[in-house]
C-alpha cells in the first residue's frame, strides 16, 4: 500500500511521477501478489467438492508442502476444499443458501476450520493467520499459512471417516496394533447389522475401507470395529 504525499510532474500516457525525498520501503498487498499468479485449477480427488450456494468468501492457504488437499469445514460441515498445488492453494468458502431447509454452508460470523489429508486421513495443522479472522462473511478474502502437517499422535481402532456426513460412499481407516482377526460392520441405532465392511484376519498398520451406503437410507449410522477382544465405535451420518 502507497502513501502519496508528494506528486511530482505529470506525463503524458503514463500519469504522475512519484518524486521520493529519501528512501521508503514499497509494500504489496497479499491481493497483488495473488493476483499475478496464474495456476491451473485441479478438483480434489479425495475431498468432495461443495455445490455453489450463491454466496462464498474466499481463503488462499499457504504451505510448505509442494502439494496436498485441503479441506474447509464449520460446525463440522464441510464449506470448502481445494488442492495445493505449488505452496498455494485457493478455495472458494460457501456460506448457506437460505433458500433450503438444511443448513448447507457457513453462517455469517461462524469461524471455520482447516483441515489437510495426509494420505490417510484428515488432520488438523497449525494455523497462521495472515489476512482475516477466519470467520465466514460473504465476498470476504483470507489468507493463512499452513505451519504443521505432521500428523497426530498413532490412535488404534477407528481412525477416521471421511466424509463425514457423505452421500454413497465414504473411507473409513483403521489401524491395528498388531496382526489380528477383525470384525469390522455397520450398524443402525437400533442395532441391526446393515452391512459388512471388512473381516478376516488383517496385519498391523493402516488400512482404509471404502464403505457403500448407496442402498441405504439417510440417517445415523454405527462403524463398529472388534479386534484384539476390544470393541471400537464411531458415528456416521448419511446424507442424501
Amino acid at each position: 500500500q502507497f502513501n502519496f504525499s508528494n506528486m511530482g510532474e505529470m506525463i503524458p500516457g503514463q500519469g504522475y511521477l512519484l518524486k521520493m525525498d529519501e528512501a521508503a520501503e514499497l509494500v504489496y498487498t497479499v491481493e497483488d501478489e495473488v493476483a499475478g499468479i496464474s495456476t491451473p485449477f485441479i478438483q480434489p480427488s479425495i475431498l468432495p467438492i461443495h455445490c455453489n450456494t450463491g454466496a462464498n468468501m474466499s481463503l488462499l492457504v499457504l504451505s510448505d508442502m509442494s502439494e496436498g488437499e485441503v479441506g474447509v469445514y464449520s460446525n463440522d460441515i464441510l464449506v470448502g476444499s481445494g488442492v495445493i498445488q505449488d505452496g498455494r492453494c485457493g478455495v472458494s468458502v460457501y456460506g448457506d443458501d437460505p433458500t433450503t431447509s438444511r443448513i448447507d454452508g457457513a453462517l455469517t460470523a461462524e469461524s471455520i476450520e482447516i483441515k489437510f489429508w495426509n494420505g490417510s486421513k484428515l488432520i488438523e495443522p497449525g494455523i497462521e493467520k495472515i489476512l482475516g479472522n477466519l470467520k465466514y462473511t460473504t465476498d470476504d478474502f483470507n489468507v493463512v499459512r499452513l505451519l504443521d502437517v505432521k500428523a497426530a499422535p498413532e490412535t488404534f481402532g477407528i481412525v477416521s471417516a471421511f466424509p463425514n456426513p457423505f452421500n454413497s460412499y465414504t473411507s473409513i481407516t483403521i489401524n491395528l496394533k498388531e496382526t489380528t482377526r477383525i470384525d469390522f460392520s455397520l450398524f443402525e441405532l437400533n442395532g441391526r447389522n446393515v452391512a459388512d465392511i471388512a473381516s478376516g484376519k488383517i496385519k498391523a498398520g493402516i488400512h482404509t475401507f471404502t464403505l457403500d451406503g448407496s442402498f441405504l437410507a439417510s440417517g445415523v449410522y454405527i462403524a463398529q470395529l472388534q479386534s484384539s477382544g476390544k470393541e471400537y465405535k464411531h458415528k456416521l451420518t448419511l446424507i442424501k
